[in-house]
C-alpha cells in the first residue's frame, strides 16, 4: 500500500506521488502522530503551522482599469493629452491598457518614474509610491 504525507510530514489521504512512501505509519499514543522525517516514520508532538501572514491577499497584480483608476482622473487626461504628441508615452499608454499589471515587477516602477521626469507632469512621488505600494483590493485584482 501507498501512504502519502503532506509538506510538513503528516499523514495525509491527499495522493501526492512526491510525497508517498510504501511504509506504513506507526500507531502513536500521548497524543503524539506519526510524521514523516524523509527516510521513516516517526512519532511526534505535530505542530501545525498557520498559513503565512499575506500582507496583500490579492497579490500584486491589478487590471489597466484599476491601475489608471489610481493614477485619478486629472493624471490620467494628462498622461493621455501628452501621449498623443510623446510617442514614449504612447507606448507606455498603450503597454498598459488593456492587460493586467503586476506591480511587483520593476519594469512598473520604471516606467511610472519616468513620468516624473516629464514637464508639467502632475504625478509626483507620492502619487507613484501610492500606485505601487497600496494593497490590491478584490475589485482591483484580475478576475
Amino acid at each position: 500500500m501507498i501512504y502519502y504525507y503532506d509538506l510538513y510530514g503528516n499523514p495525509t489521504p491527499l495522493v501526492n506521488p512526491d510525497r508517498s512512501t510504501m511504509l506504513a505509519p506507526p500507531t502513536c499514543s500521548g497524543g503524539q502522530q506519526p510524521n514523516w522525517t524523509g527516510s521513516s516514520w516517526v512519532c511526534a508532538t505535530v505542530i501545525v503551522p498557520s498559513p503565512p501572514s499575506l500582507p496583500w491577499p490579492y497579490g500584486t497584480r491589478l487590471t489597466s482599469n484599476a491601475f489608471f483608476n489610481r493614477m485619478g482622473a486629472a493624471n490620467v487626461i494628462w498622461l493621455y493629452t501628452q501621449a498623443q504628441t510623446n510617442p514614449t508615452l504612447q507606448y507606455y499608454k498603450d503597454k498598459a491598457w488593456g492587460g493586467v499589471i503586476d506591480l511587483a515587477d520593476p519594469i512598473v516602477a520604471t516606467d511610472l518614474n519616468y513620468l516624473l521626469t516629464l514637464t508639467g507632469s502632475p504625478f509626483t512621488s507620492a502619487n507613484i509610491s501610492l500606485i505601487l505600494n497600496s494593497p490590491v483590493t478584490q475589485t482591483e485584482a484580475p478576475t
